[in-house]
């Protein structure tokens, strides 16, 4: 339901700023609003709690306002955020947001989930070689996460590729739990 919820929200504010011709102005402050809500959680969780006031929630607005100067459509998403309280739902919105202004730009993000940094000329080939697969301009990310084991996990847009060690030792797991049965 969340899911959505946060869906429309993105896909209406993308429209907005597509109309508007602003679509990079709100790129570049959902950027900066995706860093900031990271580092605030708190304020955030506190802003949207039942007993913060509508008053206390437009400020809130207006101080992000001040501090970034974002651009008018932002202030307006954000101040529909406060009215309905829905500050808890904004990381989500971001997300959604910034697949639609990559598919609009004709770009997918590719993450390369590894237990350590990959090779640069490693990296080169994988984005190269999903940028002919799918088409489109590829932002490559490689992120470290010791909980896989070894191998790797690629993720771009809604598809994995789960090649890691945890995984196939979950699936042994699995088959051998099965055969003892």
């Amino acid at each position: 339901m969340t899911s959505q919820i946060t869906k429309r929200y993105a896909a209406a504010y993308f429209k907005v700023a597509k109309e508007k011709k602003v679509i990079q102005e709100v790129y570049n402050d959902l950027k900066v609003l995706k860093a900031v809500a990271s580092k605030f959680k708190k304020i955030l969780i506190e802003v949207n709690s039942p007993i913060s006031t509508k008053s206390e929630r437009f400020s809130f607005v207006e101080n992000l306002f001040e501090v970034y100067k974002f651009n008018s459509l932002t202030k307006n998403f954000l101040s529909l955020l406060a009215k309905n309280k829905g500050f808890d739902l904004l990381e989500q919105i971001i997300k959604h947001w910034l697949t639609l202004y990559l598919n609009f730009k004709n770009e997918a993000t590719l993450e390369v989930i590894s237990v350590k940094k990959i090779k640069e000329s490693e990296l080169n080939y994988i984005k190269k070689f999903f940028e002919k697969e799918f088409g489109k301009k590829v932002q490559l990310k490689n992120t470290l996460d010791t909980s896989i084991l070894g191998g790797i996990i690629i993720k771009i847009g809604s598809s994995v590729i789960d090649n890691s060690i945890a995984t196939k030792i979950k699936s042994i797991g699995f088959v051998l739990k099965e055969e003892a049965q």
